[in-house]
């Protein structure tokens, strides 16, 4: 590094708002990669011209711009991926959540409801003695009853898978 040219003020990150362009009359290769390693938007040495000198102010101007855009939709992005991200959570949780009470809700109708049809159908069938033709109707009505709930409860439960 050439002596006339102290690097050491130079301390930019990449998130930095300004760009820096060095406009020197000591500058060397050595100086130059140094510089762009240290952030340096842009390295001029004399001569110079002024019109160049406008060129790379606009330019590095613009670039700055654009970064502040990109970053600012980066961070948007990244917020969105979150809402995402906890929605999703909250879906999967939810869907257990519906997949468990209708395990449960199948067993506990199920049960009850598989008692009533085949105690009636037992019924039905005079296991235990003569009925008469109205407590016939009735039995039959219960198990057709029964039969058509477990249906439902059937078709509700397969819905909802």
């Amino acid at each position: 590094m050439s002596s006339n040219l102290n690097l050491s003020l130079i301390k930019l990150k990449s998130s930095d708002p300004v760009s820096v362009i060095v406009l020197t009359g000591h500058g060397n290769d050595n100086d130059i990669e140094k510089c762009f390693n240290l952030g340096v938007s842009s390295f001029i040495s004399k001569p110079f011209n002024v019109h160049v000198l406008k060129g790379l102010v606009r330019h590095s101007v613009k670039l700055k711009q654009i970064q502040h855009e990109l970053t600012k939709e980066l961070e948007k992005h990244k917020l969105v991926e979150a809402n995402l991200t906890e929605s999703k959570r909250k879906a999967e949780s939810a869907n257990h959540a519906k997949s468990e009470f209708f395990a449960n809700m199948s067993n506990e109708l199920r049960t009850p409801l598989n008692s009533i049809i085949g105690f009636s159908e037992v019924l039905i069938d005079k296991s235990f003695g003569e009925i008469n033709k109205k407590q016939e109707k009735y039995l039959d009505n219960i198990w057709k009853g029964g039969k058509h709930l477990l249906e439902m409860i059937d078709d509700i439960l397969d819905l909802s898978k």
